[in-house]
């Protein structure tokens, strides 16, 4: 047991001494350090991130790709004999002889080549020429840097984009008859794209043509051409330029380590992972069936991370388990079989930096597992420090890192969310044991909250966390978590930096802030301590590269700062500082730099705010006695039966962790705004966004029917300009509900009907603000836009998005083709941005749209779609996208303001439909109007 035995305890309780503190905390380092042995492909996370059935009869030698290279002078991966089967993407930028882009396909145990001349594009009218070369290792999905000259490929690679790949059927059967159609799941390549042979028969040869191109689908751009190449230049994996690497620049985020085959040789053999109290399987497998809340379950795909809430004091007695607050990470750890991934607390995929630590997950034997903890780097005094952590990472010294693990939610088959907390640790115990290898139990102390923090203050930790014992796991922030901090250390926003004096090199320091509840940058002050010369000189030159002429923030007032000397940045970076207090301005007072954090958004950033221990209190008693009150207000606000004739299999499932929304409840919510939702969505082609596992698991969009879809829904060809595709189409109330039985989370429609799919009848300016951009500003550009549309004589209609932007709905008679739709939009929106360049942008880039609201035209093309009036979306909390008036924008507080449990009140309580006059307002785009806005041939 990780809990204190009760002698130490009672000594805890009397004020413990250092020893037994340590103890209880686990903050020693451990001097045995365990060897563990390397593992072939654990480089890359997403090799093993999504398991999929690997392809029967796949063997492949290397031969080819091992004859045509020197492993001696180049640092190219040979390649392991044992090679493990995954779904890796990549695409590497190859400067060789001539400059071209490497698309690279695990299939099987390799991956599968062809060099594209001219790069991706995400237009689907562009097809480019993907010539068939050798296959290629697995590991090579980590190789970035320069092939020497005289070497086969000799030149620079870069890893220009990766992730991972998914097919229907079996991808080797359909590559060796020369046509993939596939979906991407990569960082900059997205959606469903597909490579076909140009003739030839039989096993694919090296040299065959093929071609490579985009399916048209949300995330296709007509007329981008090479945009996505330009717009995003730089490695995904070092954040540095073709030439930076070539001029061999130190990353600007650490790139994964490359293994080589000769280092291998010479690693001592490996030990077996050593666990003090590790019980084995069927101690294990006993203790989880003792469970009662343990429920079979499908392993997520992913859960975000409980979050505790900021208080003054810590709980007092037994009902709360008190734990060392770490100074490091927060880190998921995802385990299935060998497949293991570590993801950041903002969704990010990390498993490439902790390498030994992936070798030691496996070594506990699970089969599958979800673990919550923190990687940390110790101190010589056996506390964690941040910045240890972060120069452990900038000098690629990761493995005496540890991964303290607090929590278990998932365990061989069993979810474990509804479980409480004292058994969820009970289980950990048998699955962690006591080991002192790089995967900890974190441990924990029953009660004696005050006492536990002195100690920590007196230790100089950096808080401790105060977790409620008798509750399940809660995804997202609760009062069932507490956190006390012991020294004062936050997060926030670079907005700026001054320029550096006298002999200091790189900036003199940097100018931070945070969010408020508007979403207004507040300046907190200046950060000019905890640098070295070396940091001070790679932080300059990422500031650089983020830098505008306009301040970020929406107060910055300091006498003490020359204008002249202040240079602005978009808020991007994220900067844990330490300080001494705040000032009664609200100023930091005696701020010093910790680090940057990687892992937390710049848009996620507040100031945190005590909260008084007595209603935290109060709100977890509340809980205590209906611990499923958000189910409760749901089901009370939603109070329509489903017909008989619908079929909703697994009505329990949650579709929504956290809130606890069932697919009964989201079919009930739809069965109680039926007659709003399908006057909308009745007779036009239809693309759904599907959960099988909620809103935190596998989505992805469907466009297309498939076997298997409920009878009731009709299905309708629409030809394309290459093949006919056959829409999934809602008629009634029956249709409108088989959906919720598909697991639909989001609804998207056509702009048109099924009867004239080539006549639009509804445009839309799809506003989306970058996470900088207020909600009051992205209200008066919505404003400002209807009125332009209004001096057109246009009139439009307004919906929350249920994300964070809105939709101007522009109804039109069914006269305009749809190149003239978009043409007349992208007239608007251009003309928007050139007006008021400060404000809007149609440029899709990041780069283009940071501080500014993009305005997305391209919704208006044959085949695009938008979400659909009263669809929830697939986002935390069920948001809903709802019209409104214009009159009640005055009153809306952010777009995902309305959500499943309180539209149906909403629509009980209005008089009138906001949407009251839209279908019968008449006004088309008369060839006047489109040659007054230059959207003419």
């Amino acid at each position: 047991m990780q809990r204190l035995p009760d002698q130490a305890n009672r000594r805890f309780a009397a004020g413990p001494d250092r020893a037994t503190c340590r103890a209880a905390t686990i903050v020693d380092p451990c001097p045995d350090r365990v060897e563990y042995p390397a593992e072939p492909a654990a480089f890359e996370s997403a090799a093993h991130a999504h398991p999929r059935p690997r392809p029967e009869g796949f063997s492949v030698t290397l031969a080819r790709y091992r004859r045509k290279r020197d492993f001696e002078r180049t640092g190219e991966p040979r390649g392991g004999e044992d090679q493990q089967a995954g779904w890796l993407y990549l695409v590497q930028k190859h400067a060789a002889r001539r400059l071209h882009y490497d698309l690279r396909l695990q299939i099987g145990d390799v991956l599968k080549s062809w060099a594209v001349p001219k790069g991706p594009s995400l237009d689907p009218d562009v097809r480019r020429l993907a010539v068939h070369v050798e296959d290629h290792p697995v590991e090579y999905g980590a190789f970035e840097g320069t092939i020497p000259a005289g070497q086969y490929g000799a030149g620079t690679v870069m890893l220009w984009d990766r992730g991972t790949w998914e097919i229907e059927g079996d991808p080797l059967e359909q590559y060796r008859q020369g046509k993939l159609h596939f979906t991407l799941h990569g960082e900059k390549l997205r959606g469903e794209w597909v490579l076909v042979r140009r003739g030839g028969h039989g096993e694919p040869e090296e040299k065959e043509p093929w071609f490579f191109f985009k399916v048209r689908d949300d995330e296709a751009r007509e007329g981008d051409d090479d945009g996505v190449l330009s717009d995003q230049p730089q490695s995904v994996a070092s954040g540095l330029s073709l030439e930076e690497i070539a001029a061999g620049k130190k990353a600007r985020r650490r790139a994964r380590p490359k293994k080589s085959p000769r280092t291998d040789k010479a690693k001592p053999k490996s030990k077996p992972l050593v666990a003090a109290k590790q019980t084995g399987p069927q101690a294990r497998k006993k203790q989880l069936a003792k469970i009662r809340q343990a429920k079979a379950a499908p392993l997520p795909a992913r859960i975000r991370p409980q979050l505790a809430t900021l208080v003054k004091r810590p709980p007092s007695g037994d009902g709360w388990f008190n734990e060392i607050k770490f100074d490091g990470y927060r880190m998921i750890c995802r385990a299935d079989g060998r497949n293991v991934a570590f993801v950041s607390r903002n969704g990010h995929d990390w498993t490439g930096r902790w390498e030994h630590l992936v070798r030691a997950v496996r070594g506990l034997g699970v089969g599958s597992a979800i673990f919550d903890g923190e990687v940390v780097a110790l101190d010589a005094d056996g506390r964690s420090s941040f910045q240890d952590l972060q120069a452990a990472l900038a000098e690629n010294r990761t493995g005496q890192l540890v991964y303290y693990v607090f929590d278990l939610f998932y365990l061989d088959g069993k979810s474990l969310l509804k479980a409480p907390l004292e058994e969820r640790k009970r289980l950990l115990e048998y699955v962690v044991g006591e080991s002192a290898g790089p995967v900890r139990n974190a441990g924990y102390v029953v009660g004696h909250g005050d006492a536990f923090f002195a100690k920590a203050r007196k230790l100089q930790l950096e808080g401790i966390i105060c977790k409620r014992r008798d509750r399940p796991y809660r995804q997202g922030r609760s009062a069932e978590w507490l956190k006390v901090k012991s020294l004062l250390r936050e997060e926030f926003v670079v907005g700026g930096y001054t320029e550096p004096a006298g002999s200091r090199v790189g900036f003199g320091a940097l100018i931070v802030g945070y969010y408020d509840e508007h979403k207004k940058l507040i300046y907190a002050g200046r950060v000019g301590t905890g640098f070295s010369d070396e940091l001070l000189e790679n932080l300059a030159e990422r500031l650089e590269s983020l830098e505008q002429k306009a301040s970020p923030f929406a107060d910055f007032r300091d006498r003490t700062v020359k204008a002249r000397t202040v240079h602005w940045v978009r808020p991007k970076l994220v900067a844990q500082v330490a300080f001494g207090d705040w000032t009664r301005d609200g100023r930091l007072r005696q701020p010093s730099f910790q680090g940057l954090r990687e892992d937390k958004a710049a848009a996620d950033v507040t100031r945190e705010r005590p909260v008084p221990l007595a209603s935290v209190e109060d709100r977890g008693r509340d809980k205590a006695t209906s611990q499923t009150s958000s189910a409760s207000d749901v089901d009370r606000q939603i109070a329509v039966e489903i017909p008989a004739s619908v079929r909703l299999t697994n009505p329990d499932k949650v579709l929504y962790p956290g809130d606890e929304i069932t697919k009964a409840q989201v079919a009930g919510y739809y069965a109680t705004v039926a007659e709003w939702i399908l006057p909308h969505i009745v007779d036009r082609p239809l693309t759904l966004v599907r959960c099988p596992q909620g809103y935190t698991g596998n989505c992805f969009f469907q466009k297309h029917t498939r076997k298997g879809m409920p009878e009731v829904l009709k299905r309708v060809k629409i030809a394309d300009r290459r093949k006919t595709i056959e829409y999934a189409v809602v008629e009634n109330l029956e249709g409108l509900l088989s959906l919720v039985q598909m697991n639909t989370l989001e609804i998207h429609l056509w702009g048109a009907r099924i009867d004239n799919p080539d006549r639009p009848d509804r445009l839309v300016f799809d506003l989306d603000p970058d996470p900088s951009v207020s909600w009051q500003r992205l209200v008066e550009s919505a404003r400002q836009l209807r009125t332009f549309l209004a001096d057109l004589g246009l009139v439009t209609f307004l919906k929350t998005t249920g994300g964070k932007g809105l939709h101007l709905v522009l109804p039109i008679e069914r006269r305009t083709n749809w190149d003239d739709a978009r043409r007349l939009t992208q007239a608007i929106a251009t003309s928007a941005a050139r007006v008021d360049p400060s404000r809007y942008t149609v440029q899709s880039s990041k780069a283009a749209r940071a501080g500014k609201i993009y305005i997305d035209y391209l919704r208006n093309m044959r085949g695009s779609t938008f979400v659909a009036p009263y669809s929830t979306r697939a986002r935390a909390g069920c948001p809903v996208s709802v019209p409104i008036a214009w009159e009640e924008l005055s009153s809306v507080r952010s777009a995902d303001q309305f959500r499943l449990e309180n539209v149906p009140e909403r629509l009980a309580k209005l008089k009138r439909d906001p949407w009251h006059d839209l279908p019968t307002t008449r006004q088309s785009l008369s060839k006047s109007l489109l040659k007054k806005l230059g959207a003419t041939d």
